[in-house]
């Protein structure tokens, strides 16, 4: 009898000690686990911190939306630039390169549908709708602003720094405003879908746009001052280059 009493007591103590084991082991798992109604595969399906609290349709909406907008203002681009005056002088293919690969880079960064590395997917505003029709506003803005400038500057226009047959100074339209109208219509776009974006990587394409279009403007002054002189001197004291009496 006392063998058996013994025994019984064992076998409660070892019974206690499993219960306890469990209890502890329930505790440290999430809720969902313990509960047992979510499958492997549903549990790999829950929300996890690290990824972006955007709204329901946000991200699609700025991919397809921003997307139309850029893809209608170069085809209408590429179709104005076929009319142009011949060219009589063109710069280096280096010194093309040195803007057009920042700029191929800037819109790469907007737009990739993710980007990790480096951290260029951190939030830096937090998604909005609101947000995305600023953005949206703003880069429609810009890209109209730039078709202004493209229109009024007619068959002297160039992709590149050069020089045209029969070259004209145009100093009237939005180059009565600034010397660049295309390069700040071309930023504040940049500008809009960086912040609908509200990332990192949009604020570092709206910087690599900004000092490729820098470099590009202050080549193609040097040009304009060699071939116009002292009536290009006398343009560029009374009118900014980019931000009507600002910059």
């Amino acid at each position: 009898m006392r063998a058996r009493a013994r025994l019984t007591s064992h076998a409660s103590v070892t019974l206690q000690a499993g219960q306890r084991l469990r209890l502890a082991r329930r505790r440290r798992l999430p809720p969902v686990a313990r509960s047992g109604s979510l499958g492997e595969n549903q549990l790999a399906d829950q929300p996890r911190p690290d990824r972006d609290n955007e709204e329901p349709g946000v991200s699609t909406l700025y991919d397809w939306l921003f997307a139309f907008l850029w893809l209608a203002w170069a085809a209408y681009w590429w179709v104005l630039a076929r009319h142009s005056k011949v060219t009589v002088r063109r710069e280096s293919l280096g010194s093309r390169l040195a803007h057009i690969v920042p700029l191929l880079l800037a819109a790469t960064l907007l737009s990739l549908p993710r980007l990790p590395q480096f951290g260029l997917d951190q939030r830096i505003v937090p998604p909005s709708p609101w947000l995305l029709r600023a953005g949206a506003a703003t880069t429609a803005a810009g890209l109209l602003w730039c078709v202004w400038a493209r229109r009024h500057i007619g068959t002297n226009w160039s992709g590149t720094v050069t020089i045209k047959q029969g070259h004209e100074l145009v100093t009237s339209g939005p180059y009565a405003l600034v010397r660049h109208p295309i390069y700040t219509g071309l930023l504040l776009a940049l500008l809009g879908s960086a912040l609908a974006l509200g990332q990192v990587r949009g604020v570092l394409a709206v910087l690599l746009a900004a000092a490729a279009l820098w470099r590009k403007l202050r080549n193609e002054e040097r040009w304009m001052e060699q071939q116009f002189g002292e009536a290009y001197r006398q343009y560029r004291r009374r009118v900014r280059a980019l931000v009507p009496y600002l910059l």
